[in-house]
């Protein structure tokens, strides 16, 4: 069995002996840097709430709320982490305070679209928190995004999993596709962002001549 088969069969029976609670925890582990597929719990959902083992509104709900508790604690990790590890570690890792400075100028402009874009895309979902917790973005925004996104992705694949019902695996097929042409987007949206803060930024020695 390859990880990802185990992965698939270890979060489906934890759903399904553990219920809501399960649920809860599995999303929010899904929010954080592990690797728990997000693509698998809430089809598998979906499909138990087609046999009427559970409630649409209930698995949203409940999945929105641990995303915004998995998203929290990575927040956190960044918010109070970040400027003593550039500290330690910096020199190493070729971060300094100004970059820190960049992501807080960053988050201060764009974190409400990259947290509610982020949300649709497997790993970005995982780690942007991070980031935005070490550029100080206003945590106000940072959950009514993460919880909008959050509910709206949720909702669209939960509902894909009722309607597949015992076929509901096949939603990993497309996903996959839909994943990559994502996540290629985000990385070349985020690196023109960067080169722009970075010509912004810059010192115009023109103008001191």
């Amino acid at each position: 069995m390859s990880p990802t088969a185990f992965l698939v069969t270890f979060i489906t029976n934890a759903i399904a002996a553990g219920g809501y609670p399960a649920l809860l925890l599995l999303t929010m582990l899904d929010s954080t840097v592990l690797p728990v597929p997000n693509e698998a719990i809430m089809p598998f959902a979906g499909f138990l709430i087609s046999g009427g083992r559970f409630g649409f509104g209930e698995v949203v709900g409940v999945s929105v709320i641990g995303g915004v508790a998995g998203s929290l604690t990575s927040y956190a990790i960044g918010y109070y982490g970040a400027e003593r590890f550039v500290e330690r570690f910096g020199k190493y890792v070729r971060l300094s305070p100004d970059d820190l400075k960049k992501t807080h100028v960053f988050f201060e402009k764009y974190g409400h679209k990259v947290i509610l874009v982020s949300r649709f895309i497997p790993l970005v979902r995982q780690f942007i928190s991070i980031p935005a917790g070490a550029g100080k973005m206003h945590l106000g925004k940072f959950v009514l995004y993460t919880a909008v996104g959050a509910a709206l992705w949720n909702s669209a694949i939960t509902y894909v999993g009722y309607v597949l019902g015992n076929n509901w695996q096949t939603i990993g097929r497309y996903t996959k596709v839909f994943d990559v042409l994502i996540l290629a987007s985000a990385v070349i949206a985020g690196y023109a962002v960067y080169r722009k803060l970075r010509k912004r930024q810059k010192p115009d020695f023109n103008t001191h001549a």
